[in-house]
């Protein structure tokens, strides 16, 4: 009888654990990010091969006022690469994220690759999110050059391109990112900045994004995202407001609760460039519109 019931003991104590085991189990496989601040919650999206440090201003301006999540996407910046197309496993994690956090309809905010990643998660998830500001992207990248083009078009010249991206030595590669910073931001601090992030990533992950970004078009699932949204765009000697205005109302015209928010002197970091209205402009963003 002893025996018996030392066997009830143990296998109630075994069925009493395995909640808590669970737990433990979807605790540890729950992504790490970042969090500072106080206030609802925001999660913040670096772009194509950038750091979540892209946001440091912005987040010591509005800490106050809100709690921030700092998303690293594998393979960016330093961050270790996985297996997988590093968009498609950075949006997983993000979702993965709001979950087993317990977050309550965040708010995101995506820059570049980021704000492209913000529009298929609320494409994919609805109610996932309660708003979404996007900050200097389009829902496809390849407008930038071509207001014509279409994704079966521009396989080719996406494959092109990544095929040099992955096989470029790494002098060649550093030489062309210090070139390419200096037209993504007006700063010079933020020019190293943005050198050093790409420098430090992994060349397939960046490869990988950049491809997934100049082949999918975003454009016809728009109509389905309800939730509210703001496009902050730069403006420049390069882009002057008119040309910048048609672009990006052009692109997100089927969006149907859009603001856009153009920022004057900058350039596609715009928080780098004008750190002040870049917080006064997500501020505004984050706020209930009256």
């Amino acid at each position: 009888m002893t025996r018996l019931f030392a066997v009830l003991a143990a296998t109630i104590a075994l069925f009493a654990a395995a909640p808590a085991a669970a737990a433990a189990a979807a605790a540890a496989s729950c992504p790490v990010y970042e969090t500072e601040g106080t206030g609802p919650d925001v999660l913040l999206v670096p772009g194509l091969a950038s750091s979540p440090e892209t946001y440091d201003d912005m987040v010591a301006a509005l800490k106050d006022r809100y709690r921030f999540h700092r998303v690293a996407i594998a393979g960016f910046a330093g961050t270790p690469a996985t297996s997988g197309n590093p968009v498609a496993t950075a949006e997983a994690d993000i979702v993965r994220y709001i979950g087993c956090a317990k977050l309550t309809a965040p708010a995101l905010i995506g820059h570049s690759l980021g704000g492209f990643m913000g529009q298929e998660i609320a494409r994919d998830h609805p109610g996932l999110l309660s708003r979404l500001v996007i900050v200097d992207a389009l829902p496809f990248y390849p407008l930038i050059f071509d207001p014509a083009a279409t994704a079966d078009a521009i396989r080719p010249q996406a494959a092109a391109i990544t095929a040099q991206l992955r096989k470029m030595d790494d002098a060649m590669f550093a030489a062309g990112q210090a070139r390419t910073a200096v037209m993504l931001s007006a700063s010079k601090q933020g020019q190293q900045r943005i050198a050093a992030w790409s420098i430090a990533s992994d060349r397939n992950a960046m490869a990988d994004a950049m491809a997934t970004l100049m082949t999918t078009d975003l454009r016809p699932d728009l109509a389905g995202i309800t939730l509210p949204v703001t496009v902050l765009y730069a403006t420049n000697e390069f882009v002057p407001e008119d040309r910048a205005k048609a672009l990006f109302e052009g692109a997100y015209a089927s969006l149907p609760d859009v603001r856009f928010v153009p920022i004057a002197d900058s350039r596609h970091f715009i928080m780098f460039d004008q750190p002040e209205a870049f917080a006064q402009a997500i501020d505004a963003a984050l706020s209930p519109q009256p």
